[in-house]
């Protein structure tokens, strides 16, 4: 966009009604008594169940369903093994709920959290003049001493417009660095919504490049930062026993870790077994998107009420998807939600959320065509209503149904289950069993970083400053991010902002 003489405009779409915040308990997440139904009995369940397609014969199990070719490559990671902080690797933190996830860039000079989301395709961070109530307590970006495009950005969240100026400068993520010239938005406008989770931005990792928009990763790979475009995704914690030294920030870091976001490519020590790759199907909007064959409530397929129009066929099986590290719940259109719903024994709804049983046991199965996928219970059902509620004995669900556009949106309750590869330049995404043995690892700077991680091995990566801009000023960090426990809203909903225009 550098030398562009007209000022422009980006708009960035919103595609989803949100529910902002965490599961599992708050007010917008329970299921209104007025305006409930129930959604299934047990009997409806059993005939439902004997009219669908089922998976093998009989009632086999789903898990034991057979898996097409693999990558070629087989991790047997039983045992602990270490998974070294080196450039191309850094933590992902949380904040106190532990669902928004996060990973600590550096804009320019400073500091920023910004949230790893790989349902947009545009880097913003909260600037100086911002005086929105998202933005007090916030590291904010000064724009005193960089250089400002002739282009302006807005993106429309259900709650309000982001907006502001696009700038340019360096940008080191994981101790590697773009070149001087990324470009990125600065909002002076951020939703009210925002000042209830710990971050100063959004980190969009779309699939691919836009018109108009050099993605982060594509921006590493120019500047030789990175030897290939991809990056990984692992939610949860890692065991930090190497970490000895309690004074250093690192090791701070380190006991609060809530994952691992590595660039480059994959980390063998992260999962076991095999990684399997699924081809993205083709989107103007850059999506993680991925079809899905078959859904599956136990060993029974779900034959959908509606159909879909899948890649050009009229399907009421297969479904397609997103997956998006910026979204909390499953996130499905309405009657989808309620067809899934419908297996689980006296489950109800209001139309929009739903409660299950507390004691359910069924599982959700996600066939990709390469391996089926299973969420547990303890993934898809949220917290118990209150003793003294009409539903006592159910759980908030977390799967929740919207008016969205035909593609499932599978956010964190559906990646904390695996270990996940995106891979740009293949355009492809991989899963695969998360090695629950892994230990971060210290890393020393003399130690030498292989080109196996598709990372460079140069260490001036990891040392690279900024340009000759002074350092922006910013404003010392709230402590306080969350809402009340029993008020916490159902579900953070800050990806998706994908549908990119310029207009002269």
């Amino acid at each position: 966009m550098k030398g562009l003489t007209c000022r422009l405009s980006l708009v960035v779409l919103w595609l989803a009604a949100k529910c902002w915040g965490y599961f599992p308990v708050c007010e917008e997440r329970f299921v209104s008594t007025n305006d409930s139904y129930k959604v299934s009995t047990f009997e409806k369940l059993v005939d439902t169940a004997e009219s669908s397609n089922t998976l093998g014969s009989g009632k086999q199990s789903v898990t034991a369903a057979s898996s097409s070719s693999p990558y070629n490559a087989t991790n047997q990671n039983n045992n602990t093994l270490g998974v070294s902080l080196k450039p191309g690797v850094s933590m992902l933190q949380t904040d106190s709920s532990g669902l928004a996830y996060f990973v600590n860039v550096t804009v320019g000079n400073d500091v920023f959290p910004l949230l790893i989301d790989t349902g947009s395709a545009y880097l913003w961070v909260y600037g100086s003049d911002c005086n929105a109530s998202a933005c007090s307590g916030k590291e904010l970006f000064s724009t005193s001493f960089v250089e400002k495009e002739q282009s302006t950005f807005a993106l429309q969240y259900s709650s309000g417009v982001a907006s502001g100026d696009v700038y340019e400068d360096r940008i080191i993520v994981n101790k590697l660095a773009t070149t001087e010239n990324f470009t990125f938005g600065v909002a002076d406008e951020v939703p009210s919504t925002f000042a209830n989770y710990p971050i100063s931005g959004v980190f969009g990792l779309p699939s691919n490049n836009s018109e108009n928009i050099q993605s982060i990763i594509s921006a590493l790979r120019d500047s030789n930062a990175i030897s290939i475009e991809k990056f990984s995704i692992y939610l949860g914690n890692l065991n930090t026993s190497n970490f000895t030294d309690s004074s250093s920030t690192e090791y701070q870091t380190a006991m609060v870790n809530k994952g691992i976001f590595a660039i480059g490519n994959e980390i063998n020590e992260l999962y076991t077994g095999e990684l399997y790759y699924n081809k993205l199907l083709s989107n103007e909007n850059h999506y993680w998107s991925l079809g899905i064959n078959n859904i599956y409530i136990d060993s029974y397929a779900v034959n959908f009420t509606n159909y879909e129009n899948y890649t050009g066929t009229h399907s009421h099986t297969k479904r397609s998807s997103i997956v998006d590290s910026g979204t909390t719940l499953l996130i499905l259109p309405k009657q989808d939600a309620l067809d899934v719903h419908s297996f689980f024994e006296s489950s109800v709804t209001d139309g929009t959320n739903f409660a299950i049983l507390c004691n359910s046991t069924q599982n959700i199965t996600f066939d990709f065509g390469s391996k089926n996928w299973t969420l547990s219970p303890s993934s898809y059902l949220g917290s118990a209503y209150p003793e003294s509620s009409t539903y006592d004995g159910y759980c908030v669900s977390n799967i929740q149904g919207l008016e969205i556009n035909e593609a499932w949106i599978l956010g964190n309750v559906f990646l904390e289950n695996v270990y996940s590869v995106f891979d740009v330049e293949n355009q492809k995404l991989g899963f695969a069993e998360k090695n629950s043995n892994a230990v971060i690892m210290p890393y020393s700077d003399s130690a030498s970083v292989s080109t196996a991680s598709g990372t460079q091995p140069t260490s001036e990566i990891a040392t690279t400053t900024s340009s000759s801009r002074s350092s922006s000023s910013s404003s010392s960090r709230s402590t306080s991010s969350g809402l009340a426990a029993d008020l916490r809203p159902g579900g953070i909903t800050l990806g998706l902002s994908m549908v990119l225009s310029f207009f002269l």
